[in-house]
């Protein structure tokens, strides 16, 4: 059933909102003008009106002609800032929609903006609309803009190029008619290609300009609108235009100053070609939406002859993203277009089936295939054969981002998503808000827009929220559409606004230092300081016996390691006191301790450090005497101490801003000073709690608590209808909007939002010790069967068990690493064969007996015997 619409619903907007308002007065201000030209025609009143302007005649005429100058538009005549060409310092390749084959956005070599703040604005002629994406030509940013009134439902435009660094302007584009843009521009050194309208435009033209001056080298002028971003490569340029198809051009003009046509593939055969194409080697690669499109095709770059296609349930309006590595093309689709959901864009669909005679059954099945919908395809990109898919909610409008070891993109579902090249979910994000512009992959974030015009910067792993800020100040207006994609280069994002011109926002600044969190490293934490990836094997370095004493157990060690860079922080028991060592991570085996501080009871539960200071908690419920201490992290030297309650579990949780302490009440605290900030009493908390993106999670015995970090307040609580959360199992903010809990019989995926349980797995006895996350799995160790289990972070589905694992494990992002019968073994996630990783000399170093942890080059164990270090070796 062909499904095309009798009137096609622009892609960007005609109207803005105080335009509509303008609108409803017309008919006032006409009934005004109409008075005074009443009033003119008396003879009297014309008469002294004459004379009036004769004498003002110089008045008069600077008058007329600034109104003439405003109504024609004087801002949009091309011009350069200053004299002279500009110098567009650095690599110039920014060859198509986002910079590069993979999408990103991103200009790579740059720091990532780590903190929010606005760096300078360029408010654009009339406050003309941002709807194109910025191209970056090394010290120099190039946008289009876009203005419409009710008296040019076409509108106009202007190329500009600007210093990124001041926001100063540098050139205007030499095209004084260019329509209303939402093409973005593109720029491979002396050259800017750019289409120009928006979606009712029907004879837009493609245009190349020059790089440094902005003058126009030549225009083609094509039968549709030229919505699509074009691409160059190979000294040409491929460019689409809606109904009319794509085409190649030379770059350089003829003899004549002419475009050179090199092949056209006609809209008949390639519709709706309002994408952006990509091209590798001799391939173009071309989404097609609606109007019979309904796919992608690869075409020959030398003739453009079709190799292959792919026919897709719906229309793709995201270009194509190469990720040549791994031979794959991606392409997102869905349901909607930029302006209107599935649902606002149906009824012109169904008038259109109505009026050609379809029946209320073929009306029954379009309403099925036009609803809301959307998906990614991973499609190979030698022969066109589909790899993978993934289904979101809502179409996917903007382009895949294509990162080191995973792609991101948007969703009018509202939700950032990161999916692995196998086409596994790795992370969600809700911004609660659609996502129509494509997001920026940096070194080690994301960058992304929400409609609401908010600017999210995200960890590129977790997509936690390190930094968000509106966009533009006044109040969102019918018709604001923040469908720019951000841009990230020299240190900053740049991306324009509907009202408030294009932005520099954001900048670099020095890394958050590395903390060690808690036990473990902080909930849900895999035993790193840090994130580096453990190599295939390790080798031992050194051994230090523990001085044992003949009234001493066999391991003095009394809870778990901390660590920090070149130092543990070992809970001991020392020559018959309690209290906390410090030892050296050296290449040389260390002979005693830096220095170690008696605590009175023993230190039962992993210390807490960022480096400075070392936080503990001393003492088992049931004694008496228990604190909280803060020891300086270099002398071991007593920084404050509060009382801990004798009945308080004890566990603390360290962020960069707080110590939150599981005390009778759970506890937040200044770090500085150990001053209670806000203090949460409705239960006694069973564990110290997870904090993330502002919100604490807590369980008392039956209950789930959200809290607001910074007052403590509670958002939702979630009691379970049968739980023993006691154990000091920590809840664990995993991502996608989930938080994961332990209780004896089972383990439980709540929403973030409501505390609803989204799905749950049961276990055969409980856990050995805390929840491990890695990547997308949730791994666990079981109690008296021995067994490790890693669950699908999605839907709870066992995906690996591995058998005799009596230890929590150690984990990267691939693997686990568990002690086997001959020592530890690597035990890849995705299935593969365990191998060995470190051969365990038990006559030597005794049983280990708690989990190894990893911190720079070195992987530390506890044993009965003593403290092993061994060495991560660069791999050969």
């Amino acid at each position: 059933m062909e499904l095309v619409p009798h009137i096609t619903v622009g892609v960007v907007p005609i109207l803005i909102g105080p335009l509509q308002a303008l609108l409803a007065l017309l008919p006032v201000i006409l009934l005004a003008l109409g008075s005074m030209a009443v009033a003119f025609f008396k003879p009297r009143n014309a008469w002294v009106l004459v004379k009036l302007l004769w004498r003002q005649k110089l008045a008069v005429v600077v008058l007329v002609g600034l109104g003439v100058g405003v109504w024609m538009g004087v801002g949009l005549l091309p011009a350069r800032a200053g004299g002279g060409d500009a110098v567009l310092v650095g690599d110039v390749n920014w060859f198509n929609f986002r910079g590069g084959l993979q999408r990103r956005g991103y200009h790579p070599g740059t720091p990532d903006p780590t903190a929010p703040g606005v760096q300078w604005t360029y408010r654009t002629a009339n406050d003309a609309a941002i709807y194109a994406s910025p191209a970056i030509a090394g010290d120099y940013v190039i946008f289009a803009t876009a203005r419409v009134t009710p008296f040019d439902p076409t509108g106009s435009g202007e190329l500009l190029c600007l210093n990124a660094h001041t926001g100063e302007l540098v050139w205007r584009g030499g095209l004084s008619d260019l329509r209303a843009t939402f093409s973005s521009p593109v720029v491979q050194g002396d050259y800017v290609a750019i289409g120009e309208g928006l979606h009712l435009t029907r004879d837009s033209r493609v245009s190349v300009f020059n790089s440094r001056t902005g003058a126009l080298r030549w225009s083609y002028r094509t039968q549709s609108h030229a919505e699509s971003t074009p691409a160059i490569a190979g000294g040409r340029v491929f460019a689409g235009a809606g109904r009319d198809g794509y085409r190649a051009f030379d770059l350089e003009p003829d003899a004549n100053g002419k475009p050179k046509l090199h092949w056209h593939a006609p809209g008949a055969r390639y519709m709706d070609a309002s994408g952006s194409p990509n091209v590798y080697g001799d391939h173009v690669f071309v989404p097609m939406g609606r109007w019979g499109g309904l796919g992608m095709a690869c075409l020959d770059a030398d003739s453009g002859e079709e190799r292959w296609r792919v026919t897709t349930p719906y229309p793709v309006f995201s270009g194509p993203t190469i990720v040549a590595e791994r031979n794959l093309v991606l392409i997102g689709m869905g349901n909607g277009n930029f302006v209107q959901t599935a649902e606002q864009a149906m009824p012109s669909q169904l008038d259109y089936l109505r009026a050609k005679g379809a029946t209320d059954q073929e009306l029954e099945e379009a309403r099925e295939l036009l609803g809301p919908a959307g998906e990614v395809w991973a499609i190979d990109l030698t022969t066109g054969d589909l790899r993978w898919r993934f289904a979101s909610q809502r179409t996917v409008l903007g382009q895949v981002a294509a990162g080191p070891d995973a792609v991101y993109f948007g969703s009018r579902d509202g939700h950032l998503y990161r999916v692995d090249y196998q086409g596994r979910e790795t992370a969600r994000w809700n911004a609660r808000s659609p996502i129509i512009a494509s997001p920026a992959v940096a070194e080690d974030h994301v960058y992304v827009v929400s409609a609401s015009g908010v600017l999210y910067c995200l960890d590129a792993r977790s997509l936690r929220v390190v930094w968000e800020m509106p966009l533009q100040r006044q109040p969102l207006a019918a018709g604001d559409l923040f469908i720019s994609s951000p841009v990230v280069a020299h240190g900053r994002v740049y991306v324009g606004t509907p009202r408030s011109g294009l932005l520099a926002v954001g900048k670099p600044t020095p890394p958050l230092p590395l903390i060690w969190a808690g036990e473990h490293g902080g909930p849900g934490g895999d035993g790193r300081l840090g994130t580096s990836t453990l190599p295939q094997q390790v080798e031992p370095l050194w051994f230090l016996p523990w001085q044992h004493k003949p009234d001493m157990a066999d391991c003095p060690v009394t809870g778990s390691v901390a660590l920090h860079a070149d130092a543990a922080f070992v809970p001991l028991q020392q020559d018959g006191q309690f209290g906390l060592a410090r030892l050296p991570l050296g290449p040389d085996a260390p002979t005693q301790p830096v220095w170690f501080t008696p605590t009175g009871l023993p230190v039962v539960h992993s210390p807490a450090t960022d480096g400075h200071t070392v936080f503990l908690s001393t003492g088992r419920p049931g004694d008496t005497n228990r604190r909280v201490l803060a020891l300086d992290a270099s002398t071991g030297s007593l920084r404050w101490e509060r009382p801990l309650h004798a009945t308080a579990p004890g566990f603390l949780h360290l962020t960069h801003h707080a110590l939150v302490v599981a005390d009778e009440a759970l506890l937040s605290l200044d770090p500085a000073s150990g001053q209670p900030q806000w203090r949460w009493d409705q239960a006694q908390p069973a564990s110290a709690g997870a904090v993330r993106h502002g919100r604490v999670v807590v369980t008392s015995k039956d209950s789930v608590y959200l809290l607001d970090e910074a007052s403590g307040s509670v958002l939702w609580s979630q009691r379970l209808e049968e739980a023993n959360l006691t154990a000091g199992h920590t809840p664990v903010f995993a991502g996608r909007g989930l938080i994961v809990i332990a209780t004896d019989t089972r383990i439980l995926a709540l929403s973030e939002l409501d505390g609803a349980t989204v799905w749950e797995a049961p276990l055969a006895t409980p856990l050995v010790d805390s929840i491990v996350l890695v990547d997308d799995r949730v791994v666990v160790v079981r109690d008296r069967d021995e067994h490790l289990s890693a669950l699908s972070l999605q839907d709870g589905r066992l995906l690996l068990e591995v058998p005799q694992v009596s230890l929590p494990v150690l984990a990267d992002e691939s693997a686990v690493y568990v002690m086997g019968r001959r020592g530890f073994q690597r035990v890849p996630l995705d299935g593969a064969r365990p191998a060995g990783w470190m051969r365990w000399e038990e006559d030597d170093w005794g049983l280990a007996t708690a989990r190894p942890l990893a911190a720079g080059y070195f992987v530390l164990f506890v044993t009965e015997r003593g403290l092993l270090a061994a060495e991560i070796r660069s791999e050969p």
